[in-house]
């Protein structure tokens, strides 16, 4: 990504911290770092855009999607996916390993790398698979290799994210002798926690809104029991996992348990587990069939006060694209997933702001210091003299989301929502990769 010349963003709300705020300033962006902070007029510029009404946060940063490249290049590839998370907002993003192939190797990881550096309008975190092929058999070799790196340098090109996403790691011995390597190399491992004895063929939330659709359910216990056996065998290894999209409150009554007695932990939910329940979606519709399934309003309770307690740090998308033509499938046999990038700070800041669960600048934290903490990246998460020009500027309008998205696909059940908060630009590094004034 080229640099480009001088940017001033005047007139904007910027986001100083939790507990200050945002004060009204101009921000002053030379070759991609952030030059100048000023409550007046500053020098000469090459762009301005004028914030008035608006808010200036740190670019967001999104620890769970799905770009689909390579193999999979119908539903999404870096170029659509790199652009579908600017217009929402994001400056960093990181891409789990289910791909076609599966990203178990030194060479398919540097391959997809390679393209990420050619084709990506932001930066692009890729993942690689603690198991080979997501098998769940044995450790993959790229998760064996000895990087000899701190996982927030990234000058070797050297895989610090993985995660056998889509599937559960349930085979006791082999995720112990994971989280010893994990804990060797300062990995960051986010856990998809299922076990597919207990989820079986189940399409939808095991609850009781639908008993006239006989749909088999997924039990909230799928989840719950490995986020306690997981935790409880992190905690003798003295490794403090990341739990990725949980959505009950059976996990969230365990991590809070385990929180008082000082194990150690992170993890996300997403915004169609905080906006939407079981009572709001409709079960002939597949764009509402995603895995961990869409839970009760009790669970969306939990999932809430875990925000509000800080046993949730941050919001992932799990973007996950398909095509229309998979998504026309019956109930029961299309796959599970949906899009989220272009949808999410709406959904979040509609489900917790405007709902009063949290501040907007709580809010904030989510999309920026929260994930930016546990992926332990450097000069991300301030807005100040000296760190990268990733921002993102939003505003509070209400509007209703369209039909069309930057995503090749469009598999989501919040066409038609009228939702809080619009993504006005996104600056990745100085350069302007979005703006609601140019539709590319």
């Amino acid at each position: 990504m080229k640099k480009t010349g001088n940017i001033r963003i005047c007139n904007g709300n910027v986001f100083i911290n939790p507990l200050v705020g945002f004060v009204k300033l101009d921000v002053q962006i030379e070759d991609g770092i952030i030059t100048h902070l000023s409550d007046a007029s500053m020098g000469t510029s090459d762009v301005d855009i004028d914030a008035t009404n608006q808010f200036v946060v740190p670019g967001f940063v999104d620890i769970h999607c799905h770009l689909r490249e390579p193999g999979q290049t119908h539903k999404e590839d870096i170029v659509s996916g790199t652009r579908s998370a600017a217009a929402g907002g994001y400056t960093t993003i990181v891409a789990m390993a289910n791909t076609t192939p599966v990203i178990d190797s030194s060479q398919k990881w540097e391959n997809i790398f390679d393209i990420i550096q050619q084709k990506s309008s932001i930066e692009v975190i890729q993942a690689g698979s603690i198991t080979s092929g997501l098998g769940g058999n044995e450790l993959s070799s790229l998760f064996l290799q000895n990087h000899s790196i701190p996982s927030f340098d990234r000058k070797n090109n050297a895989p610090f994210v993985f995660s056998d996403d889509g599937v559960g790691l349930n085979y006791p011995p082999l995720f112990r002798k994971a989280i010893q390597q994990a804990k060797k190399e300062n990995y960051v491992c986010i856990l998809h926690e299922e076990d597919a004895t207990i989820s079986s063929n189940g399409v939808i939330h095991s609850g009781n809104a639908f008993p006239e659709l006989a749909y088999p359910g997924i039990p909230s216990s799928s989840e719950s029991t490995c986020v306690a056996r997981d935790l409880l065998m992190c905690h003798e290894e003295d490794y403090s996992p990341h739990f990725t999209h949980l959505s009950s409150k059976q996990s969230i009554d365990v991590l809070m348990g385990l929180a008082d007695a000082s194990y150690r932990f992170t993890a996300d939910t997403t915004p169609h587990h905080l906006y939407f329940s079981e009572k709001n979606i409709d079960p002939t519709d597949t764009n509402y069939k995603m895995n961990p399934p869409i839970r009760s309003e009790v669970d969306q309770k939990a999932l809430k006060e875990g925000i509000r307690s800080g046993i949730i740090r941050c919001i992932g998308t799990d973007h996950a694209p398909h095509s229309t033509s998979e998504k026309n499938a019956d109930f029961c046999n299309a796959p599970f997933g949906i899009i989220g990038f272009e949808t999410a700070f709406a959904a979040s800041y509609t489900a917790l702001v405007s709902s009063g669960w949290i501040s907007f600048p709580q809010l904030i934290q989510l999309f920026t210091n929260g994930p930016n903490s546990i992926l332990k990246l450097q000069n991300h998460s301030a807005i100040q003299p000296g760190t990268l020009g990733n921002l993102t500027i939003v505003d509070e309008q209400e509007y209703i989301v369209p039909s069309e998205f930057f995503s090749k696909s469009s598999n989501s059940p919040f066409v038609g929502e009228k939702l809080k908060g619009r993504i006005r630009s996104t600056i990745f590094q100085g350069k302007v990769v979005y703006s609601d004034q140019n539709k590319w």
